[in-house]
């Protein structure tokens, strides 16, 4: 038996959707259509293959906000210059490894410049992450309720929760609730 320990990570990674009444036909809209579609798309997690900094293993994109899954820390960067927040896993595992769960449909390309070695084609999406004993009897799985980052910790049976320690970076204050 596993227990699921749920952590929701409320640092404004809700994208507000928008709505408009207009003539969706229209040409001049196809842009629209396609960024409202993009901001109520279910959060999901893009390998990352050159499109990022080297250091993260995965990517999640909203509209304000980008998060960075690295080995050691989540990173998220928000637009307009303002800090990053990062949550850490204190005394986790260095060597843990990142897997993508649940793959989605589709896929996501990066063409930048005009050499084509340097482009990103196939890029998989995935709806889930997944950090593979980051403690010794303990997974960590990322995923997003609708545009909102959750992760679970996933305990297994005879493991110790009690070793799961966070430290963030680039907060103010820090609460839990009920």
């Amino acid at each position: 038996m596993k227990l699921n320990v749920i952590i929701v990570l409320l640092c404004g990674l809700v994208a507000t959707g928008w709505s408009a009444t207009a003539d969706i036909s229209s040409p001049a809209l196809k842009g629209v259509q396609i960024e409202q579609t993009w901001r109520s798309a279910p959060l999901h997690f893009e390998a990352n293959q050159g499109q990022t900094d080297c250091d993260a293993e995965f990517l999640a994109r909203s509209v304000a906000h980008t998060v960075f899954l690295t080995r050691s820390e989540v990173v998220l960067a928000f637009a307009g210059g303002v800090a990053p927040v990062r949550l850490r896993l204190v005394g986790a595992n260095p060597q843990t490894e990142l897997h993508g769960l649940e793959p989605l449909p589709g896929k996501v390309a990066y063409y930048r410049g005009h050499d084509s070695s340097s482009w990103q084609e196939d890029v998989p999406l995935f709806a889930k992450v997944q950090y593979a004993a980051v403690y010794p009897g303990v997974d960590l799985v990322y995923y997003g309720n609708d545009r909102q980052l959750e992760c679970d910790f996933v305990v297994a049976p005879g493991a110790r929760p009690d070793v799961v320690r966070l430290a963030l970076d680039g907060v103010e204050k820090a609460e839990l609730d009920g």
